[in-house]
């Protein structure tokens, strides 16, 4: 059984916590926030039975081994070095950091300290994406050539400080959902490097991106046409393209119900998946490997991670939110 300690209590946190019952493995034994109000409300809210009005005092817990990162982004990377401070293994949401920088630095001090580091890419554990991965592996599509991927959601524009569209906390869709996307490319582009990036985005008032249009070449020739948005709804599949035949993962390619294998344009083979919220597999499998020993995924390799933030370095470099 692992005791986690979840930090912060916003939606995502909300979405972790009514996963807990479906994995027996896990107990959640405490919760943070920034007022002792908050996290007592969670508490009661998942019958949690410890709240702390600060994330300090959860991680002087001795009865915690592992915390959920659940905060704004730019608060992951303190939050994570705090807790592998204290010994605690640690499942931090995506992306686990802005820059690749601040991301090796985190998986350097969990190496040290000896902790499970993982970022929560929680869909590359859903089935069907695990099936995509497989007709890749034994080459039913050929060499992969294309992915297209979108993730877009339409929120109104109130005011700077709502946290999706305030600057200073790292709001915007390439940080929410764009994410999304560049790793699922480089998840079905495996053992391929991204050589190089380019991207436009469409800005809030307040600074952030509210949509945007991005491609990666990697070194085998392959492309990934991307895009994401705040403001406006988007076309959620998602297509692998190879030489022989193509595979598509819908009605949301982050978390397909369906895998669908497409081959002379005949559907050869179909996977369907039922699930709750789908944190219950990356959940499973962080326990797993805290149980083996591990410190790090073999699903969510730190290299995947690191090289998503440099991607991130990249666009910004080049002026897509401005300069």
């Amino acid at each position: 059984m692992v005791r986690f300690g979840v930090i912060a209590t916003g939606t995502i946190a909300h979405k972790f916590a009514s996963t807990a019952p479906l994995v027996d493995e896990m107990e959640l034994a405490a919760v943070a926030s920034r007022t002792i109000e908050k996290a007592q409300a969670f508490a009661d809210e998942f019958g949690i039975p410890k709240a702390y009005g600060s994330y300090e005092e959860l991680f002087a817990d001795p009865d915690i081994d592992a915390v959920y990162i659940a905060t704004p982004h730019p608060f992951h990377k303190p939050c994570a070095l705090a807790a592998i401070a204290a010994g605690k293994h640690v499942l931090c949401e995506k992306p686990l950091t802005l820059t690749r920088a601040d991301s090796a630095e985190v998986y350097e001090a969990a190496r040290e300290r000896g902790v499970f580091l993982m970022e929560a890419m929680w869909t590359r554990f859903i089935p069907t994406i695990l099936a995509a991965k497989d007709w890749i592996r034994e080459g039913r599509i050929g060499e992969v050539r294309l992915v297209q991927a979108a993730f877009g959601y339409n929120t109104k524009y109130f005011k700077s400080d709502d946290m999706i569209y305030n600057k200073a906390l790292d709001g915007g869709a390439l940080f929410d959902v764009g994410v999304y996307c560049i790793e699922a490319s480089l998840d079905f582009l495996e053992g391929h490097a991204v050589t190089d990036v380019s991207g436009f985005a469409r800005l809030t008032p307040s600074g952030v991106d509210a949509v945007n249009a991005f491609l990666l070449r990697f070194d085998n020739g392959a492309l990934a046409n991307l895009s994401s948005a705040v403001m406006c709804d988007l076309e959620n599949d998602g297509v692998i393209c190879g030489e022989k035949g193509r595979i598509r993962l819908y009605p949301k390619f982050y978390a397909p119900e369906y895998a669908e294998l497409v081959v002379d344009e005949q559907v050869v083979e179909k996977v369907r998946c039922e699930f709750t919220s789908g944190f219950e597999f990356e959940i499973r499998h962080m326990i797993e490997k805290i149980e083996a020993g591990a410190i790090t995924s073999d699903r969510i390799q730190p290299a995947d991670t690191l090289a998503c933030a440099e991607i991130f370095d990249k666009l910004m470099a080049d002026g897509f939110v401005g300069k």
